[in-house]
C-alpha cells in the first residue's frame, strides 16, 4: 500500500471530483465536505480524527472490519489488503465512485440490507463513525442489538460522533453547516450503550483537546 500521505491526497482529489458532480444536499452528512474543506484547519481536524479512528480499529487487530454507514469508504482504504473489509450504507454513490479510482478499495465488499439477515458473528470490529447521532434512541438500541449479533464473541465496536457542545456548534458554523441534522449526541449514545449491557467500554478519546475543546469522542467497546 502506498504511503498514507499520498493515499490521503489521492482520496482528497477524487472526493473533490465527486463533490463537483453531486449536490451538497446529497453529501452534507457524509463528512465528505469536511475532508475536502477549503479551510485547511477544518480539513486537518477531520483527517486527524479519521486517523485516530483508524488507529483505534487497528489496535483491535481485526481480521475483518465492517464500516457501518461508511459513506465513501475512505477509512477502509488505510487497512492492509489482508484485512477483510466490508461496508454497509443506504447511499452508495460516493463509495462506488471512489472504488473505481482508489486501488485500496478494490477488495472492499459492499453489503446491502438483505445481506444483514444472514450476518451472525461475522466481524472482528464494527466501525460506526458519524452515524448513530442520526438515529432516534429506540433505533440506536435496535442497532446495538444487531451489532452484538454481527460481531464475533471477542469482537469490538468502535464509534465516533459529535458532542454537540458549544465548541462543536461553533466549529460546525465555521465549516459552513447552517442547519442541525443530528437527533442526539455521542454522550447520549454512550449512555444507551452502557444501559444496554451489551458492550463494555475499552477506550475513550476526547477529540481534539480533552476537556478543553471536545468536539468529538472516539469510543472503543468490547462485546460482552
Amino acid at each position: 500500500m502506498e504511503s498514507e500521505k499520498l493515499l490521503k491526497q489521492k482520496i482528497i482529489f477524487h472526493l473533490g471530483q465527486f463533490s463537483r458532480i453531486t449536490s451538497f444536499d446529497e453529501i452534507k452528512e457524509t463528512a465528505i465536505p469536511s475532508y475536502i474543506h477549503p479551510n485547511p484547519l477544518v480539513r486537518q481536524i477531520f483527517w486527524r480524527r479519521a486517523f485516530q479512528i483508524i488507529n483505534s480499529v487497528k489496535k483491535c487487530h481485526p481480521a475483518s472490519v465492517l464500516d457501518f454507514g461508511g459513506g465513501s469508504g475512505l477509512m477502509l482504504a488505510f487497512f492492509d489488503a489482508s484485512t477483510a473489509r466490508f461496508i454497509l450504507d443506504i447511499y452508495y454513490a460516493p463509495f462506488d465512485f471512489m472504488k473505481q479510482r482508489i486501488d485500496e478499495l478494490k477488495n472492499v465488499n459492499k453489503l446491502d440490507n438483505s445481506d444483514t439477515d444472514n450476518l451472525n458473528s461475522d466481524f472482528d470490529v464494527i466501525l460506526a463513525a458519524d452515524v448513530l447521532e442520526h438515529f432516534s434512541d429506540d433505533r440506536i438500541k435496535n442497532q446495538l442489538a444487531l451489532f452484538h449479533k454481527w460481531l464475533k464473541p471477542d469482537g469490538h465496536l468502535v464509534i465516533s460522533g459529535p458532542t454537540e457542545n458549544l465548541i462543536y456548534k461553533i466549529g460546525r458554523k465555521i465549516a459552513g453547516y447552517k442547519n442541525d441534522y443530528h437527533k442526539t449526541n455521542i454522550k447520549n449514545v454512550a449512555d444507551i450503550i452502557l444501559k444496554s449491557a451489551l458492550f463494555k467500554l475499552k477506550g475513550k478519546i476526547r477529540y481534539p483537546i480533552p476537556f478543553i475543546c471536545e468536539g468529538f469522542w472516539i469510543l472503543t467497546y468490547n462485546k460482552v
